[in-house]
């Protein structure tokens, strides 16, 4: 989850997602009133969320398609019942900030589709809970599912081959379940899971996601022991030796039931072989698509709590289920590169989507497992650079006045982190040229000047991209303003004018200079040049105002890649 929110009964607002975006700190109170005075009221079944851009900034006039393609019913053999075809669609438009809202019949599983010229178009899935079900009543109670959509000139996240829609099974999937449920309860879940993740389809919102997703903290902690323990018996049928006889005599006994290997694939794998490390790297993945799609109540761990008062974020576990189930993998998960592949595309995507304090917790358990990764070092220097930020600090500074704790250091104790992890990947990576800039970055706003300027000219001479070339440009004239050579300031704040002729920051840099000087005139007119160089422009504006989130593009990808674990 991102830094920290403000909480009514069924609403949370991010605030780092919203200070990222470069918003203001009133439009976040006025949310969490508007919240609050609405709490008590009946709300219809509906689907909102807010479409920005990959900087952040809102999006007006978005088209969205709204379409139910799966809905829930309990009388169906599977719980659910597909929608041949297109289904019903509703069609709405986003507001001035980027807002949409719209009413829906059911509960179900919907796909979201927004579109705009010249942006493209990105799509996700929810599933919409209602009241529907009645085995856990508190993660059922919520009447709306949120979809934040961002529109990126890049390719995003893909659908699946032959679309979430289609379920992997047949209409038929989960008709076990009442065998299952038949049994012992933690029985009836470990098989339930155990057909879930056979069945799920990765990166969808699919019934397989929403069964696990109903279960509850203990239900998930009791199940977590019988799937080691299934681990376990999976490792000594199909370890070394005359396998055939071995299996034949398997006998997997669990909760006062007796099942064959041949029983667990055939009636709840979907007649596919058990392999432990493939199972295990395939819950992983299905705890990754319940975190994003499913919407629950399961406690997480905030970046700012409420010292006990209501208001106290919750998150999700299904991020911690996935860690756990990765550390089964044998020989060892430090060793495996799909577990490898998961931790990177986690932390990618929860840095991205400025989910802060999961990624704190992330990165920690990261650290411990890949402690040679330069990637994860890397990330964690990211994570407390954007701690760092002047958004980020200024909105914890004015929640602290509340009585609120707040797990986010002061500027310099963050940015001593930032340094201290950027030099650790260095070490590691020297010819990381992207560390190498922000760790002088970074330097130069802890007062290192000679320091940060002598590892921003290795960078010019590694021959960097254009975006490296324009930042360290661009920090090179800050540090020397800072140190009060204006020739070389402005030097190097031209040089980056150069690179990007649209962006707004090296016109301030000047406009400052000028002003130190005396030169009003010069400085009004930087600052009225700055006017007509909107981020918007083809050129896509200014790199320095994506400096404090480097995931916005590479995410997606990254997740592409990982949910391949997930598929057969």
């Amino acid at each position: 989850m991102a830094g920290f929110s403000c909480i009514g009964r069924d609403y949370t607002y991010d605030v780092p997602a919203m200070f990222r975006g470069r918003r203001t700190f009133t439009a976040l109170m006025a949310a969490a009133l508007v919240a609050l005075a609405t709490q008590a009221l009946a709300q219809p079944r509906r689907i909102e969320g807010t479409v920005t851009d990959e900087h952040g900034r809102p999006v007006p006039g978005a088209a969205i398609t709204v379409n139910m393609v799966a809905r829930f019913c309990l009388s169906c053999p599977s719980y659910q019942e597909r929608i041949e075809g297109s289904g019903r669609q509703l069609q709405s438009t986003t507001n001035e900030s980027g807002h949409y809202n719209v009413a829906v019949t059911g509960a179900g599983v919907y796909m979201v589709v927004a579109a705009k010229e010249s942006l493209g178009t990105a799509t996700t899935q929810v599933a919409l809970l209602g009241s529907f079900g009645q085995s856990n009543p508190d993660s059922m109670r919520r009447s709306f599912a949120t979809a934040n959509l961002i529109l990126r000139r890049s390719a995003g996240a893909r659908t699946p081959a032959g679309g979430c829609a289609a379920s992997r099974r047949p209409p038929e999937a989960f008709k076990h379940s009442a065998l299952a449920a038949g049994s012992a309860p933690p029985l009836a879940r470990l098989l339930l899971w155990l057909e879930a993740v056979g069945s799920h389809t990765p990166g969808c919102a699919d019934i397989a996601a929403f069964e696990v997703g109903r279960f509850s903290h203990a239900e998930i902690d009791a199940l977590l022991r019988d799937v080691r323990e299934l681990v376990s018996f999976l490792r000594r049928v199909r370890g070394p030796g005359p396998g055939g006889e071995r299996r034949d005599r398997a006998i997997f006994s669990v909760h006062g039931r007796r099942l064959t290997l041949d029983e667990l694939e055939r009636v709840f794998y979907g007649g596919n072989p058990l392999v432990p490390n493939e199972m295990l790297r395939r819950g992983a993945v299905l705890h990754t698509d319940i975190a994003i799609f499913v919407p629950g109540d399961l406690s997480g761990d905030p970046l700012v709590g409420d010292g006990g008062r209501k208001g106290w974020r919750t998150g999700t576990l299904h991020w911690e289920i996935g860690r756990q189930l990765l550390d089964s993998v044998a020989p060892a998960p430090a060793g495996d590169a799909g577990t490898l592949r998961w931790y990177r595309a986690v932390s990618a995507y929860l840095l991205g989507a400025g989910h802060l304090a999961e990624a704190l917790a992330h990165l920690e358990r990261s650290r411990r497992v890949f402690p040679k990764e330069p990637a994860f070092l890397l990330d964690s220097a990211y994570l407390h650079q954007e701690f760092s930020s002047p958004s980020l600090q200024a909105s914890a500074e004015a929640v602290r006045g509340d009585g609120i704790e707040v797990k986010v250091e002061s500027r310099r104790v963050e940015l001593q982190r930032a340094e201290r992890f950027f030099r650790q990947a260095l070490a590691l990576s020297p010819d990381d040229a992207e560390a190498r800039l922000r760790l002088a970055h970074t330097m130069g706003e802890l007062g290192g000047g000679k320091t940060a300027v002598a590892e921003l000219r290795k960078v010019l001479d590694a021959t960097p991209d254009r975006r490296q070339r324009y930042l360290a440009n661009l920090f090179l004239g800050r540090v020397e303003q800072s140190v009060g050579r204006r020739g070389e300031a402005e030097r190097h704040f031209r040089h980056a004018a150069a690179i990007y002729p649209n962006a707004q920051s090296p016109r301030f840099g000047l406009s400052q200079l000028a002003r130190q000087s005396g030169d009003r005139v010069e400085a009004l007119r930087a600052l009225l040049d700055v006017r007509h160089r909107a981020p918007s422009d083809a050129d896509t504006g200014d790199p320095w105002f994506d400096y404090y989130h480097p995931y916005l593009d590479d995410s997606a990808t990254l997740m592409n890649e990982m949910r391949r674990l997930g598929e057969r």
